[in-house]
């Protein structure tokens, strides 16, 4: 059975059990849940009274990860209350809001920060307190993305989980570079070396791609790769003064034309091996495919015996590594509704220190939200978060951005930026065509987003990197 396509979105939406091919043939939600899915979801029982309850996806690396920091707040000392641990198989976005509006949340869940503020301003999370963790204290221990992507009107509304950048990137078939003679690379040291790669481990039967040797196709988390190429460039895609996008400039053009190419002028990838990189890794139909790294843990549940390994991206510009962003971190919320706040200021205040958050980081290898434990820490050196080196490198060096806050960020990626571009990569619409195309409805989109919450303070992309002030505890070269 063919699975259904499964990007970093799709987790907000979809479950997981812990063995075989399953986990990705579970089914892609629709945008809104029926009424019926709605009462269902409403109706579930919520923790036992002496107890809190907490809700993840059924994702394992989510679940190891919830799980460690259970099991290190128990072991800590006695406790009045017991947690209550429920990861919820489905359709997790479209049931955790059907749970809010009908007032039966779990008291604390792990969410997508692209939805923190839409949440926020709905009313639907309550915002950190200072017993938690104060402003002050983020912003000195906490990395930039994590700070920023849970502020709003002057509150946190989230405490961050580790997580790895969604563009950091690609993942590798070890059996394929084996075969081919290829050295497994921490990363790549440039376009040209990561294209000779894919040149050696594609198979073409004439014009057909029965192999692809690098798969750009396949997945809806791509757009942000080309974002973070453009500035790569030495360009910017957003206009922070108007509050508009800027698509159809030179940098923009370049970006996408690669993106272009690597399909249809090099012909390392074909979107007739199914459109979707989750599969095509899973059959040994790519070699190599931009993909969020935390589909190497993810497939090791799924998929005994294929042996998936990570390579950081090649920055654009020469004798630079890559621009990456991490606009999208997961994170812990509590529901504004809880009738049990001393307990969920107890738990979240103990996750928000370095030995929880390092208990997570083994079950779930990414980037940690605490900057002691990325810059000060043999988990990225000698642990299982050595492949994340690079990245961190980067950071030191001035490489990191945060895109937004976008309030609509879902909708801007996936619902936008994405069908476009893949309309693009199958051949419907020219480079210059997508960008237009894409432009106008994104502007759109932001149009009708100010209109809704005309108070919302405007988006202030950083383009030559992060405040020296949010940066503050991060190693600086040069």
């Amino acid at each position: 059975m063919i699975a259904k396509r499964l990007n970093r979105r799709d987790f907000l939406k979809t479950t997981g059990t812990v063995t075989g091919a399953s986990l990705l043939a579970a089914c892609v939600a629709p945008a809104a849940p029926a009424p019926a899915e709605e009462q269902a979801a409403a109706e579930e029982p919520m923790a036992e009274e002496g107890s809190v309850a907490m809700w993840s996806m059924s994702f394992p690396p989510h679940e190891w990860m919830m799980g460690a920091a259970i099991e290190v707040f128990q072991e800590a000392g006695e406790r009045g209350f017991t947690l209550d641990y429920q990861p919820q198989p489905g359709q997790y976005s479209a049931k955790l809001r059907a749970a809010m509006s009908a007032d039966e949340a779990p008291d604390i869940f792990v969410m997508h920060g692209t939805a923190l503020l839409e949440l926020a301003l709905a009313g639907h999370i309550a915002p950190v307190t200072p017993d938690i963790v104060t402003l002050e204290q983020a912003k000195r221990e906490f990395m930039p993305e994590t700070y920023l992507q849970s502020l709003y009107d002057g509150n946190l509304y989230a405490i961050g989980v580790p997580d790895p950048p969604g563009d950091a990137g690609l993942v590798a078939n070890l059996d394929h570079l084996e075969e081919a003679g290829l050295e497994h690379l921490t990363v790549f040291e440039n376009i040209d070396q990561m294209l000779d790669y894919a040149e050696q481990l594609v198979i073409r039967e004439g014009d057909d791609i029965l192999r692809a040797g690098l798969m750009f196709t396949g997945d809806g988390n791509n757009p942000i790769y080309w974002l973070s190429a453009i500035i790569d460039l030495g360009g910017t895609w957003f206009d922070n003064d108007n509050q508009v996008f800027t698509l159809q400039t030179a940098e923009s053009t370049a970006a996408m034309q690669f993106f272009y190419d690597v399909v249809w002028e090099k012909r390392l990838d074909d979107p007739a091996l199914g459109n979707n990189s989750s599969d095509a890794l899973a059959q040994g139909l790519a070699s190599l495919a931009f993909k969020w790294p935390e589909f190497v843990p993810y497939s090791g549940t799924a998929f005994p015996g294929l042996r998936l390994g990570f390579i950081v991206k090649p920055g654009f510009t020469e004798g630079k590594p890559a621009i990456f962003n991490h606009s999208d971190t997961w994170n812990l919320a509590v529901w504004s509704g809880t009738e049990n706040k001393d307990s969920v200021t107890e738990f979240l205040s103990y996750c928000a220190q370095r030995e929880v958050q390092r208990a997570m980081l083994e079950q779930n290898p990414g980037i940690s939200p605490l900057k002691e434990i990325n810059f000060n820490d043999d988990f990225f050196v000698t642990g299982k978060g050595a492949y994340l080196a690079p990245v961190l490198d980067a950071i030191t060096k001035g490489q990191y951005r945060y895109y937004g806050p976008f309030g609509n960020m879902d909708t801007l990626e996936y619902d936008i930026m994405w069908p476009v571009m893949n309309r693009m990569l199958q051949q419907e619409l020219t480079v210059e065509e997508t960008l237009i195309e894409m432009e106008n409805a994104l502007n759109d989109e932001m149009a009708q987003y100010q209109d809704k919450y005309p108070g919302l303070d405007p988006v202030q992309i950083q383009w030559d990197g992060l405040p020296a002030e949010l940066m503050e505890g991060i190693p600086m070269q040069g």
